[in-house]
């Protein structure tokens, strides 16, 4: 549906803590409708007192800062959502700080925080409201506007009070119809742990189904039995949708999402059909927060021990199944891969080295220093993996210049927002602990204080498998001078370029920046900044192992994803001197109807090389003459049956969508070039729209503020050099056979 279809493309381009706040404001603007002013003065306030205590420390300390970050607004919206109008000022004050300061403070034990922060910071207002009688029965009772009601009073109108809402309760919870609309496009389009809010809701239904009446049920309305209005007259949903799913302080796997779940809702519903307790939503969800680290581990032994596989992670089982932008479905033939392809690609990168997770870290740390691992790593003449090729070397010389008091950030892109690449996503679900050791040995070497590891939000599997990784490098070193940390990043294309990614990081829309500063002068939170791609890192034990000598003498080596018309798609090794057409063997062979017509190498900001090219080397000297490019390492075949016109389409639609539209020639151009090949695939183009074409993809390539726009008109630059008629015979006579056949 377009309904569905902008809204998809609004959480891909804002990103998921957007689409939070988002979702939040219909509560808030239907709360100030019908409570007034006054709830627009609580929920400014509890945002306003969020901000103030983030940016604060920051000022004190004469770092950098910003007003707006987005987490803390999400926090502020929940904690004055969850409020009465009836809440004093001073103790939504003292809630917002401690929701913004104790909140957020990462726990040693676990390097995170261990407590959601708007809950943290709605308990604290809940100790003080016990100084307050008054305010238990409107403010404490977890603002149900069913609830509130004493002495067994007849339910009120269904549709008047339980639908609409316009009875007194919490700002965020007066209206069931604007929360469940909102709670199922948190559902459909943010949220990734549904298990949770799936045991937390069924939990609540059963429980309240199953259990008996008590005396206490008195002081919230007998008539509260019912599952139903139980449901959609309380607390349980806004907590389902919105704390529950809060990522840092809930499990990660599924499994241990409906044990949270679960264990929220038997809190809160045992607490209030049994206790004279107010809040009992709130109270279950901070002891599942505390208990939290525990089900993790729990859920790794016995994943470890193959109990609940399949439930606590759902592994790829082939490369062979991951389909790219353009991919067909696999044919039978295809499915079935030999059982060590994977391990070939993984021998190469340990080349000997020893299994035992970790050892070359240890090593590294206990008889060598930063300067011996960037010496060896000058020596190695290692480039950077994601599509610049920038030698690593010199990229860590440029923050080392930084001054030594400054607090040093790595940022690791595994994101993989190109459309025919998957290495990283292999990288990182099969060789987890491989990425977490590389990542850890660039922050040593460049004396880091935290590294932030970016993966794409679809990307489940992989995150379970970094996530442990993350936790065994916690188990083995005690005491590192750095943090690692699991971030989802917003899995858009533009994010891999260095600036947008660390807008992102920043809570900021993930756009590209003005240079200078570049990121090694002022990146995240204004600190120094190395990013690197996922593959990069993952050299680095194999490297430091073998040494700088040898693994240039090898290579040096390189990870390349090959998909298209092969018999065989997946990851491969391959080296400077491997050929097109060696690569294409790795995958089995052509395995399309009739021959190759050409390959697609490097992605969108690649090129298209005829079937002639198969001697050309993957290196990207000879690529670059050849007017191409190995981008972050992809190469797919095409067969003649395809039409590359339609191929460039494809492309250009894609960065159509994936444009942040910052500026007018990418915004615009990208736009119109996919519009004018829709003409001439229709065959309702002139020779005026080649014209027009080409005017198009000149102002692209010579006036977009950054790689994005700047590479969109490579593929169609090589049509034009490799197959200078195929343009022109689409608005032929007959137009393009290809198409018509297509069509």
């Amino acid at each position: 549906m377009a309904v569905f279809d902008l809204l998809n493309s609004a959480r891909t381009r804002l990103g998921a803590k957007w689409c939070v706040v988002l979702l939040l404001l219909p509560e808030v603007a239907f709360g100030v409708f019908w409570f007034g002013a006054r709830a627009a003065a609580v929920i400014g306030l509890a945002v306003a007192v969020c901000v103030v205590a983030s940016v604060a420390p920051r000022v004190l300390a004469g770092e950098p800062y910003r007003f707006f970050n987005v987490g803390t607004l999400i926090t502020g919206l929940l904690l004055g959502l969850t409020l009465s109008v009836d809440t004093p000022f001073y103790m939504i004050i003292f809630g917002g700080l401690v929701a913004e300061i104790a909140g957020k403070w990462a726990v040693p034990i676990v390097n995170r925080p261990l407590f959601n922060p708007a809950a943290l910071g709605r308990a604290a207002i809940a100790l003080l409201e016990v100084i307050e009688p008054p305010l238990i029965a409107d403010t404490l009772s977890g603002a149900s506007p069913l609830m509130v009601q004493a002495g067994g009073q007849p339910a009120p109108s269904f549709i008047y009070a339980l639908l609409l809402g316009f009875t007194k309760g919490a700002i965020g919870e007066t209206s069931a119809v604007i929360l469940l609309i909102c709670g199922y496009l948190m559902m459909r389009f943010v949220v990734v742990k549904r298990a949770a809010v799936f045991a937390s809701i069924a939990t609540t239904a059963i429980l309240v189904t199953a259990l008996p009446a008590s005396a206490q049920v008195v002081g919230h309305a007998p008539w509260v039995m019912n599952p139903v209005v139980y449901l959609l007259g309380g607390s349980t949903l806004f907590f389902a949708f919105f704390f529950i799913t809060e990522p840092l302080t809930t499990p990660a796997s599924r499994l241990g999402g409906v044990v949270f779940g679960t264990g929220v809702a038997g809190v809160g519903v045992l607490g209030r059909l049994y206790t004279d307790i107010p809040g009992c939503e709130m109270w279950g969800v901070l002891l599942m927060n505390a208990l939290t680290p525990r089900i993790d581990e729990t859920v790794a032994v016995l994943r470890r021990a193959g109990k609940f596989s399949g439930f606590a992670k759902a592994a790829p089982r082939s490369f062979a199944m991951v389909t790219d932008f353009y991919a067909d479905p696999p044919t039978e033939e295809a499915k079935e891969i030999p059982d060590d392809t994977h391990s070939q690609a993984l021998n190469a990168l340990h080349m000997g080295m020893e299994r035992r997770p970790f050892s070359v870290l240890r090593e590294t740390l206990k008889d060598r220093g930063p300067g011996d691992v960037a010496s060896e790593v000058q020596v190695s003449r290692l480039a950077g993996c994601g599509g610049a090729h920038f030698p690593v070397a010199q990229k860590w010389s440029l923050i080392m210049d930084q001054a030594p008091e400054r607090k040093r950030v790595l940022v690791v892109n595994g994101q993989e927002g190109e459309t025919d690449s998957f290495k990283d996503r292999f990288l990182m679900g099969f060789a987890p602990q491989l990425v977490v050791e590389g990542a850890s040995l660039a922050a040593f070497a460049i004396e880091a204080s935290t590294v932030k590891i970016v993966i794409g939000p679809g990307m489940t599997a992989e995150n379970e498998a970094m996530e442990e990784a993350i936790e065994d490098l916690g188990r083995q070193f005690s005491k590192l001078p750095f943090t690692v940390e699991l971030v989802v990043g917003p899995g858009l294309y533009i994010s891999g370029e260095e600036s947008a990614l660390i807008s992102f990081l920043e809570g900021e829309r993930g756009e590209p920046r003005k240079r200078p500063p570049f990121p090694a002068q002022s990146g995240v939170d204004g600190e120094p900044t190395l990013v690197h791609n996922v593959e990069t890192v993952a050299w680095l034990p194999t490297l430091l192992k073998g040494g700088g000598r040898r693994f240039l003498e090898r290579g040096p080596p390189k990870l390349v994803s090959v998909s298209g018309d092969v018999l065989r798609p997946n990851v491969f090794v391959v080296s400077a001197a491997t050929t097109v057409e060696e690569a294409v063997a790795l995958g089995g062979g052509f395995s399309g109807a009739g021959a190759v017509q050409a390959f697609a190498i490097g992605g969108p900001s690649g090129g298209f090389l005829p079937a002639s090219a198969g001697s050309l080397r993957l290196c990207e000297t000879d690529l670059r003459e050849a007017g191409a490019g190995l981008g972050s390492g992809s190469l797919r075949v095409i067969g003649e049956r395809s039409c590359l016109l339609t191929e460039f389409g494809k492309t250009i639609d894609f960065l159509s969508r994936q444009s942040c539209g910052r500026c007018a020639p990418c915004r615009v151009g990208s736009g119109v070039l996919g519009e004018l090949c829709q003409r001439l695939r229709r065959g309702d183009g002139d020779e005026g729209c080649l014209t027009e074409i080409g005017e198009v993809a000149t102002a692209m390539a010579s006036a977009s503020f950054c790689g994005l726009g700047q590479a969109a008109p490579r593929q169609l630059r090589s049509i034009e050099r490799y197959w200078p008629n195929l343009l022109a015979r689409h608005h032929g006579e007959n137009g393009c056979e290809r198409c018509r056949q297509a069509a």
